[in-house]
């Protein structure tokens, strides 16, 4: 019975052990497979096994998980996934678009965000965190980050070419692209590619950035800081939500995950809101809001000092020839401010911002 030894294996593991006088505990994760099914050899059981063992590892660690059926979907999927990346950056296949980011005080677009889009042959539209973990667990996140990049200033260009105001577009990087010794020179050949300024460009970290205080991730951030590059932190309160670690890189503005927008109406979750708005004011930080979906959000983010909002209620992400059309019409109807009409606003239940 495999389930008894693994947890007669927990117990024993469990016991306290002396190293160089320290007292240490192991916590142990155990990935169960079986031959039951027929017609499965070693090499698919030992893949079996280490897929059940990250399960039980995602699970707090001290665990045993049973090799399922789902475990195997997951599996086949990423290993879909993974044999078709390389190809479907070749040729063309991931895609980025481009969501507005508007003025909560004016109305204007203040920004656009890059968002990687990619329908996969047959498994459909992939969710861009899915794609994105799969890239860094295969080593394929530098060219992928490279890609996208290169994309969002493309379309950034095309923008401008049709004389749209669009100061800048916020690209998503990783730790890894960072990380890499020509991260910095990667960034400036591909402004001057587009002849952009580096203002028109500003970088999305994740809270991990900030434990690397003194590493090459962070060295690479202040020197491209150093150029007029933008940095912002992305999903702030969703990680190690520690204001202190602020300090460590000098970001220009904070992206406040969705889960803070909801629900407004609880009085937690205004309080809360209101302290990280106030702390990012007094910290010289513009904050933007991700996610908005409805009117309410808008008048009560504007309400309590937010800077600017982004979501599926003002315009979803769109190609760049397209969001050229959104901004153009945008424009004719409400001239060059594109004020915000709160009265509007608040009578409207579910339309969009334009």
């Amino acid at each position: 019975d495999p389930e008894a030894l693994a947890t007669a294996m927990h117990g024993a593991l469990r016991a306290t052990i002396v190293v160089g006088g320290a007292r240490l505990t192991c916590r142990t994760a155990i990935g169960i497979a079986t031959s039951r099914r027929g017609g499965t050899d070693a090499a698919d059981l030992l893949r079996d096994a280490d897929a059940a063992m990250y399960r039980a590892k995602a699970n707090g660690g001290d665990a045993t998980h049973l090799f399922d059926e789902t475990i195997r979907a997951q599996v086949l999927r990423r290993l879909e996934i993974e044999h078709h990346l390389a190809d479907a950056m070749s040729d063309g296949d991931i895609r980025v678009h481009l969501q507005p980011i508007i003025d909560l005080r004016s109305g204007a677009v203040a920004s656009v965000e890059a968002l990687l889009r990619w329908e996969h042959p047959t498994l459909g539209p992939l969710d861009p965190e899915e794609v994105v973990l799969v890239a860094e667990e295969t080593g394929f996140i530098i060219p992928l980050g490279e890609l996208v990049l290169e994309e969002s200033l493309r379309g950034l260009r095309q923008l401008r070419d049709r004389g749209l105001r669009v100061p800048s577009v916020a690209v998503n990087t990783s730790v890894s692209q960072l990380a890499g010794l020509r991260h910095i020179d990667i960034v400036a050949e591909a402004l001057r590619r587009h002849d952009l300024p580096a203002a028109a460009l500003t970088l999305e970290v994740t809270e991990s950035v900030l434990l690397d205080d003194g590493g090459p991730a962070a060295l690479t951030l202040d020197a491209l800081a150093a150029t007029g590059v933008q940095l912002s932190m992305d999903d702030f309160g969703t990680g190690y939500s520690s204001l202190s670690y602020l300090g460590r890189v000098d970001v220009d503005s904070l992206k406040l995950d969705s889960s803070f927008l909801g629900p407004l109406d609880a009085p937690v979750s205004a309080v809360v809101l209101d302290g990280v708005l106030r702390i990012a004011d007094g910290l010289g930080l513009s904050v933007v809001a991700e996610g908005v979906e409805h009117a309410e959000q808008v008048v009560r983010l504007r309400a309590l000092g937010c800077d600017m909002a982004q979501g599926w209620y003002f315009s979803p992400a769109l190609p760049a020839v397209e969001l050229a059309g959104w901004l153009q019409d945008r424009e004719t109807r409400s001239g060059s401010r594109a004020e915000i009409d709160v009265r509007t606003i608040q009578a409207a239940p579910d339309g969009m911002v334009g």
